[in-house]
């Protein structure tokens, strides 16, 4: 090299010997008086040397930290007392937890306060008791934020305004006012009236504790229900209600005559328009049941003020508060109230340490932490995105009926809501009418027992994981549909395999997805259901399908493994020991003594419905091949009927997908039911 480029090259990467050097920050917590912009870290060091630092070193940093642990109870001289702060999320743990109770603290300053400690992020502080003027107040901003006309230089919001719509066939006419006055409610019929509602989601718990319309007591409630026979919530919802200035109420317990089959039926398939056409939903989302109310003392999370200096007696403001955790509420953990999530348009969440708002603009809460930067993803925390982005692409006009991202979109919620919880299993479809309503408005395609005629093949493609439960007694779809084995189980979790496997780039669903391409050996010859009721959506009473493609026969071994995983050989094959075997996960338990049990021996049929080659540029799939069977088993030879009992995966060996054991496949026809 020439030796003047190379004084060049050295110059260039040796340090500026004008450059000030850089300055060490506090070796506990990253404090830098150069800048203070840089966040404070601590990771895992124990709480006596960050005492030694505040009253040694006298670092701003240690001493607002000294300053939350001794607020919030937490003893230095504790053993093994460690401390973690990431972010703004300040944690106590100790090796005995007899001597002292973990801490989980959220640090931060008010947007107003002025700080030296600018690495803190802005937050607000809660108003100590949900159902206080402050808190009321603060859900009426945000119902006008969301619905009234934009000022000069706002954006308005894309929400459904729903000032005047379709009114539900009953509601609780909140400002009715009976012999006393604001004490009564009463059940009104509307008789397709146009009006503003707003509509309430809860858990009901105990039946006990759920005041609810019946036939025996229809007129009595259109004429009066005391406040006082309500339940802690319904009261609550009441009076958010009235605060927010809106005449009705709708409670699925009070506007459903609950022992009325027809009534139910009726009123149960319009859910998703009621959610829908809402002007506001008032969610329970921490309760448990109807009796524990709306309104909550969350002052053990109003924080305090925490004050330091440094040497030369400049002043460190910050604040501390328990930390609030956002979105483990047991209402989310409720398979009805996915699609009342999904649909409406507002959606108010009481919680227990405060109230959280969701719209399709985003979401926002008390504490202030949905905000941009701050150390917690609300979005992400309460599900907003994987619901409301839903709909914002189903609207998008890049899409077209045929698109994979139909696809792409309904296997997101059917893997969302397989995991939820219903009370009697016979509500799995009509809890999710309203969703799939709404999608065929857009999709032109026949639904079909939770899924959909122009994706079928790739619908059948499920398959279940951690699922150690016998299939369901009473049957409330066919075999062949993911709802056969959801809801109910606390393990259950559908996962749809073929998840966008037409092409290669699906568009339109936020960023383009890269999907696997995908050969399909199988047909549909015929497609039948039939509903239970007058919904087509809703609760399914048979259906079957009829597919023609290469079979491959088996006989089943019982595993020596877990309950999910079964050997079973291929019939007919020869190899070193004696037969081939693999295995296949099977949709719910095989063992006997359960309904669906499939004996020892029992000869299984492989319906060959797709395979991926290998494709090391495939991401998507890790580069590995794939192919992927329905296991049959026969139950009427004479009618040719077959059922499901599980998905066959088989990581390919080979290259080429024709010689894999094609000589022993048969071309059938088969009815599944």
């Amino acid at each position: 090299m020439d030796p003047d480029l190379s004084k060049i090259a050295v110059s260039l990467l040796s340090p500026n010997p004008r450059d000030p050097p850089a300055q060490p920050g506090c070796e506990i917590c990253n404090y830098n008086e150069h800048d203070l912009t840089k966040p404070l870290e601590v990771w895992f060091v124990d709480a006596i040397k960050i005492y030694d630092s505040a009253d040694v070193l006298l670092c701003p940093g240690c001493m607002i930290i000294r300053e939350a642990l001794i607020t919030f109870g937490s003893d230095p001289v504790t053993p093994a007392l460690s401390v973690r702060l990431e972010g703004t999320k300040l944690s106590t743990s100790a090796n005995d937890p007899s001597n002292l109770e973990s801490l989980d603290l959220d640090l931060f300053c008010f947007e107003e306060q002025s700080s030296p400690l600018r690495a803190l992020s802005d937050a607000t502080e809660v108003s100590g008791l949900i159902g206080s003027e402050k808190s009321l107040s603060q859900i009426q901003r945000w119902l006008d934020m969301c619905t009234s006309p934009s000022k000069a230089g706002d954006q308005e919001h894309v929400c459904p305004k729903n000032l005047e719509s379709p009114l539900p066939s009953r509601l609780v006419e909140v400002s009715a006012t009976g012999g006393d006055g604001e004490g009564t409610v009463r059940l009104v019929e509307t008789r397709g009236q146009d009006g503003s509602y707003a509509c309430l989601s809860h858990c009901w718990g105990s039946q006990f504790h759920t005041l609810r319309t019946l036939s025996r007591n229809y007129d009595e409630h259109k004429k009066e229900i005391t406040l006082e026979s309500l339940p802690k919530t319904f009261r609550d919802a009441v009076e958010v209600t009235r605060y927010l200035g809106i005449p009705y109420l709708w409670i699925d317990s009070l506007c459903i005559i609950q022992d009325d089959p027809n009534d139910w039926e009726r009123e149960s398939a319009l859910m998703g328009s009621i959610y829908q056409n809402g002007r506001i939903t008032i969610a329970a989302s921490a309760g448990s049941n109807s009796s524990e109310g709306l309104f909550v003392d969350t002052s053990a999370y109003l924080s305090h003020e925490l004050s330091a200096h440094d040497a030369e007696n400049n002043l460190y403001h910050a604040r501390a508060r328990r930390l609030i955790e956002h979105g483990n509420w047991p209402l989310l953990q409720r398979g009805w109230v996915y699609q009342e999530r999904l649909l409406s348009p507002r959606f108010v969440h009481f919680g227990h340490a405060e109230v959280v708002w969701e719209c399709i603009e985003g979401s926002w809460c008390e504490c202030g932490r949905s905000r941009e930067g701050g150390y917690q993803d609300l979005s992400f925390l309460v599900g907003k995105k994987n619901i409301f982005n839903i709909w914002a692409v189903i609207k998008a006009p890049l899409l077209r009926p045929d698109d994979d991202a139909w696809f792409m979109l309904w296997s997101t919620l059917v893997e969302t809501y397989s995991r939820l919880d219903l009370s009697f299993l016979g509500d799995l479809l009509p809890a999710l009418s309203g969703a799939a309503k709404q999608m065929q408005l857009h999709r032109k395609s026949r639904y079909i027992a939770g899924m959909w005629e122009d994706t079928l093949m790739k619908d059948l493609l499920w398959e279940t994981r951690d699922l150690q439960q016998p299939r369901p007694g009473v049957r409330h779809s066919p075999t062949w549909s993911w709802v056969i084995v959801a809801g109910g189980y606390a393990n259950t979790k559908v996962r749809m395999y073929a998840s966008g496997a037409s092409y290669n780039t699906v568009k339109g669903y936020g960023q383009d997805h890269i999907c696997p391409k995908f050969r399909w050996f199988t047909r549909l010859v015929q497609v039948s259901i039939t509903p239970a009721g007058q919904d087509p959506t809703g609760q399914v009473k048979s259906g079957y399908i009829i597919l023609s493609g290469p079979v491959l026969r088996a006989t089943l071994r019982w595993p020596f493994g877990t309950d999910m995983q079964h050997d079973m050989y291929l019939n007919g094959q020869n190899s070193a020991s004696g037969k081939f075997s693999f295995r296949f996960e099977s949709d719910y338990s095989l063992r006997p003594g359960s309904d669906g049990h499939v004996p020892d021996g029992t000869t299984l049929y492989c319906l060959k419905i797709a395979a991926r080659e290998k494709d090391e540029a495939d991401k998507y799939s890790g580069g590995e091949g794939i192919i992927l069977y329905l296991v049959l088993r026969c139950i009427d030879e004479e009618n040719g009927l077959y059922e499901r009992v599980g998905l066959l995966s088989y990581t390919l060996k080979e290259d080429n997908l024709d010689g894999w054991y094609t000589e022993l496949e048969e071309m059938q026809t088969v009815k599944i039911i």
